[in-house]
């Protein structure tokens, strides 16, 4: 049940919308379909670097803390 709940977890994180994850394709689609117009892709693209810096800082961030502060074992 616990694969269940995180395969869910992760399908809807994927539906944000930021430009790299598909919730993010879903939304340019959207804005293409609305305003009857190409999105600038010049534009698009710092948004999509600034998502993936933050998402591989984050993840630099949690692999050094779950190094170097390990949570605790929990007795059982």
């Amino acid at each position: 049940m616990l694969i269940a709940y995180f395969n869910i977890f992760v399908g809807v994180a994927n539906l944000l919308p930021l430009p790299p994850l598909d919730g993010g394709h879903l939304a340019v689609l959207a804005y293409e379909k609305i305003r009857r117009r190409d999105v600038d892709m010049r534009r698009l693209v710092p948004i999509t670097v600034t998502v993936i810096s933050i998402f591989g800082s984050l993840f630099l961030l949690l692999l050094y803390l779950d190094i170097v502060r390990p949570l605790p074992a929990i007795p059982g």
